[in-house]
């Protein structure tokens, strides 16, 4: 009877519990229509995998990328509903595994797959401060019930609620992307962040294999690859850590990989403008978009912010953005 009653005490707190998070759903269980859980606290990773198993969204194209691609959010574009599965520190030894879930979710066969590369995935070096588990790991986990009701009736969960609930109600939208890595609007503040990615930067030997196997498994979509911005002062950094070689290497590599990718990351009118930025590292959602909607639009066609780059003018092009630096 003592048990009993001790249980008792705690039986409305667990009601309430499990009440608030049943209705504001911030792992994506239930497939909520009212947008209270827009703001992801959790590892996105999860969420997103989530979102694929019981939301079922419907979708004929792909975006996948970091949180540089994640920031974009779902968006249309002429014929295309484009999924967004951009995740904070996402590398492409990562895409592959998602990429086949995904599509094995998708009722549709995918016009386009958009592959979004950041200089510092091209590194062995995974950011140290993450946590993130094996692809595999995030699909059996998001099929695992036992693991989603631990993580569902957990304060932590509860507090997500909580969070979401205060964001909805105040009008107040929380950043996913600061959810994630450090806000960098004040760049001498992120030392530390840089040095942990640039200051251990080791070009990864197998990038070259990676994104051609990706391809290799895609051949029913056409593959856009593209480059994704930072902002000048970002851009900066790759000549104050010493990697501008590292960073042509780069560039050169995905010419081995494909017939011709739009490379963002250059010094251009998008990214000398801070107004386009969120932070050093980010655009604002709504210059992405345009930024990929243009892209869609006017296919293997340069424009002032990107460069349609081929293996016949990679080299002619380096030599451009080294004249540009002053290099």
């Amino acid at each position: 009877m003592k048990i009993l009653k001790s249980l008792s005490k705690f039986l409305p707190l667990f009601l309430i519990l499990f009440g608030v998070n049943s209705y504001v759903d911030p792992l994506h269980l239930f497939n909520r229509k009212h947008g209270l859980n827009k703001n992801t606290f959790f590892d996105q990773r999860l969420i997103k995998t989530n979102i694929i198993n019981y939301e079922h969204p419907v979708f004929n194209s792909l975006l996948i990328g970091s949180s540089r691609v994640q920031i974009l959010g779902n968006f249309t574009c002429q014929h295309d509903t484009v999924l967004n599965f951009g995740c904070g520190d996402l590398m492409p030894a990562d895409y592959a595994g998602f990429i086949d879930f995904i599509k094995s979710h998708n009722k549709n066969s995918l016009n386009f797959l958009l592959i979004g590369l950041d200089f510092f995935g091209s590194s062995n070096f995974r950011f140290s401060r993450a946590n993130w588990l094996e692809t595999k790991d995030y699909i059996k986990n998001s099929n695992d019930w036992y693991y989603l009701f631990k993580l569902f009736i957990s304060p932590n969960c509860f507090k997500y609620s909580i969070k979401n609930l205060y964001g909805s109600l105040s009008r107040k939208s929380a950043d996913p992307v600061h959810s994630i890595i450090m806000n960098m609007n004040e760049l001498e503040k992120n030392e530390i962040y840089f040095d942990d990615i640039y200051g251990h930067y080791q070009y990864n030997n197998n990038y070259v294999r990676i994104l051609k196997d990706i391809i290799n498994a895609n051949t029913d979509a056409r593959i856009i690859i593209f480059t994704t911005p930072v902002a000048k002062c970002h851009f900066d950094l790759i000549l104050q850590y010493h990697l501008y070689d590292e960073y042509e290497k780069w560039l050169t590599d995905l010419t081995n990989v494909c017939e011709g990718y739009y490379n963002f990351m250059d010094i251009t009118p998008l990214t000398n403008d801070p107004k386009n930025w969120a932070d050093a590292n980010h655009l604002t959602s709504e210059v992405g978009i345009k930024m990929i909607r243009k892209l869609l639009q006017n296919l293997c066609q340069d424009t002032d912010n990107y460069t349609y780059v081929t293996a016949d003018k990679v080299k002619t092009y380096l030599e451009n953005i080294r004249m540009k630096l002053e290099l």
